[in-house]
């Protein structure tokens, strides 16, 4: 018998309660499986040494790692334990696999959020495309919610909050003036140039982005209003 993962290596205790001088080799083995090595002495002297797979030394402290049985014209003579460290401790089925399952499942949560981040940067880069695009274009979404189907490319900032009360949130978002076509930009208070950018949060998870004319003022007439699939990150 081969001493693995999916077979429980004798205990020492049940070492000490199937050992006992006298006992012939085969009954050793019947008893306990075939030995991982045997090594001859001499011509009366056979000694057997018993140890775990390594996989099974799973004990990070010093202890018990197996057996050596000598055998003196062919039956136990003596025996003595093995100690060592990392050490043998017999562990069931279902501690293992509890064992595993807490080894596998952070690292299968990892993966998965490394997974949906990389599937999730060109979406959101693809996003910043077509809303840019959308400014460069003056373009005004087609299918505007009902609260916001008034707004025209002559409709003004400042009456766009009059009519659907306070955005979300305001990001000057930043940008490269080749990136709109070297329209006029503004700055940030880092010297950035930018955008001036009114997002709703929808109830539906979208997000609705208003985008005014320069300079950008609440007077400024909307230049563009670009709906963003599945809401747009706290600073896009």
């Amino acid at each position: 018998m081969r001493w693995t993962a999916g077979h429980a290596f004798p205990t020492e205790n049940e070492i000490k309660n199937k050992i006992h001088p006298g006992m012939t080799r085969q009954e050793v083995v019947r008893s306990l499986g075939d030995p991982a090595s045997e090594h001859r002495v001499d011509a009366r002297t056979i000694t057997a040494t018993y140890i775990p797979a390594l996989a099974l030394l799973e004990k990070m402290e010093p202890g018990y790692i197996g057996f050596v049985v000598n055998f003196d014209n062919g039956v136990v003579r003596d025996w003595r334990i093995l100690t060592g460290e990392p050490s043998y401790e017999p562990v069931t089925a279902g501690q293992r696999l509890f064992k595993w399952w807490l080894i596998i499942w952070p690292s299968l949560f990892v993966i998965i959020l490394i997974v949906r981040w990389c599937l999730g940067v060109p979406a959101v880069f693809n996003q910043r495309a077509q809303m840019l695009a959308a400014f460069t274009g003056m373009k005004i979404a087609r299918r505007l919610p009902v609260d916001f189907a008034f707004i025209t490319h002559e409709t003004n900032l400042h009456e766009v909050f009059k009519r659907t009360g306070a955005w979300t949130r305001e990001i000057n978002f930043v940008v490269g003036s080749d990136e709109v076509s070297n329209y006029p930009l503004m700055q940030t208070k880092n010297g950035a140039p930018a955008i001036r950018t009114l997002v709703y949060d929808l109830p539906n998870s979208d997000s609705l982005i208003v985008m005014p004319e320069y300079p950008f003022e609440d007077a400024s007439l909307i230049r563009a209003v670009y709906l963003w699939p599945g809401g747009a990150g706290a600073d896009y």
